[in-house]
């Protein structure tokens, strides 16, 4: 007897269900920030946290092209959201600060990041700016507006680092866990 293929064969693991009632408490109606919206993680992040009626989505992205997708991917979404893209690089601390300045969130979804292994072999200087020092403006800002929930997003290469992708990223974990602990809120890291 052959039974139908489904997702969990493929994947190896049960298929996670979300609690879009927990979730929905923690972006209903606040302003939720996602940096790095324009990526894979990011766009979907949007995609999904639009869903939820947050009262202002804010996205943004260094990439032109991956922002205006994920903007226009979530036109006609959520229940009266409104949402707001920008282009800027989590590089540069003024424009960071001048958006949490703006914005005030109330949570942010941190996914901006260099993540693809080989390049980053290459450039380490790179994940270094980006993935650690970009990092640290944005938990800088947020600590400062008194974010009460952020989220940073990062990769299962950050459990056992052993490459320049996994050792920014856990510095980026260990970062976000020191300025929780500072501010006293639940700053988190998933994987």
């Amino acid at each position: 007897d052959m039974r139908e293929l489904n997702i969990e064969d493929l994947i190896g693991r049960k298929q996670i269900q979300l609690d879009k009632v927990s979730i929905g408490r923690l972006v209903g109606d606040k302003v939720v920030m996602v940096t790095g919206a324009g990526g894979f993680i990011g766009s979907e992040l949007v995609r999904q946290i639009s869903d939820l009626s947050p009262s202002s989505l804010v996205l943004v992205d260094r990439d032109e092209t991956g922002l205006l997708s994920a903007s226009t991917g979530i036109t006609g979404r959520g229940l009266g959201a409104s949402h707001q893209t920008h282009l800027a690089d989590i590089r540069d601390h003024q424009a960071i600060d001048s958006l949490f300045d703006l914005y005030k969130p109330d949570v942010v979804f941190h996914a901006a990041a260099l993540k693809h292994v080989s390049m980053l072999e290459r450039f380490p200087r790179e994940a270094w700016k980006t993935n650690v020092e970009g990092t640290l403006n944005v938990l800088r800002a947020a600590r400062r507006v008194g974010v009460s929930s952020f989220i940073n997003i990062s990769t299962d290469k950050a459990a056992n680092p052993l490459n320049t992708l996994g050792k920014s990223k856990r510095l980026g974990e260990h970062l976000t866990s020191w300025f929780g602990a500072d501010c006293g809120k639940p700053y988190v890291s998933v994987r």
